[in-house]
């Protein structure tokens, strides 16, 4: 169903503002993006509001479905990319995501482990040797 005053040729990019139709461009984004990142922090994010781009949406939702499991020419169907080039994206966002990742870990220097003093195995336990799910032994 159409809303009133759009036709076949109106673009996907377009929106209604104050009664008006406007389309919406990577400047509007790109300010946006911006001033949700400059009232998140920087000290929060851990980058400046002026490393965020349009780029930064498209290298994202290609994280976010590879995170997904989406199939790989899933995501390079729908971002547009020529080619797998995106996985370059990508690991450049696990190792931004993943700073200081161990010091967090570490947080808590004392835990307890409760052992298993009966232990069993499953065969269908991915953690066996040998089993299909395990790539350490495949």
């Amino acid at each position: 169903r159409q809303c009133p005053g759009i036709s076949d040729n109106t673009t996907v990019d377009t929106v209604m503002v104050f009664g008006r139709f406007r389309r919406i461009t990577s400047h509007n984004m790109v300010n946006a993006l911006r001033d949700a990142a400059a009232v998140i922090g920087e000290d929060f994010l851990g980058f400046a509001k002026e490393d965020i781009g349009t780029h930064s949406l498209r290298s994202g939702a290609a994280m976010s479905m590879y995170l997904g499991e989406c199939p790989v020419y899933t995501i390079v169907m729908i971002g547009r990319w020529s080619s797998n080039a995106f996985l370059l994206y990508i690991r450049k966002q696990v190792e931004q995501f993943s700073h200081n990742v161990a010091n967090k870990m570490l947080k808590y220097e004392t835990y307890n482990h409760i052992p298993d003093y009966n232990p069993s195995l499953s065969r269908v336990d991915p953690r066996t040797r040998n089993h299909a799910d395990n790539a350490t032994t495949r």
